[in-house]
């Protein structure tokens, strides 16, 4: 199977992870980065979750999951145009 069918979540890893499970340095900043604005975001801290979801974004800009959460947090901050 080349390209398996994935849920939402998966579709990150697939995309940005190696796909032998041979995790990058990127991809492991990627998702430390992202889980460590996720914490920030639970604990109501969205000045700090939008700084970890900027730093996942500066290593891939196109990373889903940062995007929505960062995006959720400048919304939740009312920083929006």
């Amino acid at each position: 199977e080349k390209f398996p069918v994935r849920v939402y979540n998966d579709y990150n890893d697939f995309m940005f992870l190696d796909l032998e499970q041979k995790k990058s340095k990127e991809g492991l900043l990627l998702h430390t980065y992202t889980n460590l604005g996720k914490q920030f975001f639970m604990a109501n801290i969205f000045e700090r979750a939008v700084e970890a979801f900027t730093n996942a974004l500066q290593i891939e800009p196109n990373y889903v999951d940062a995007l929505s959460y960062r995006a959720s947090s400048y919304i939740i901050l009312g920083e929006y145009n």
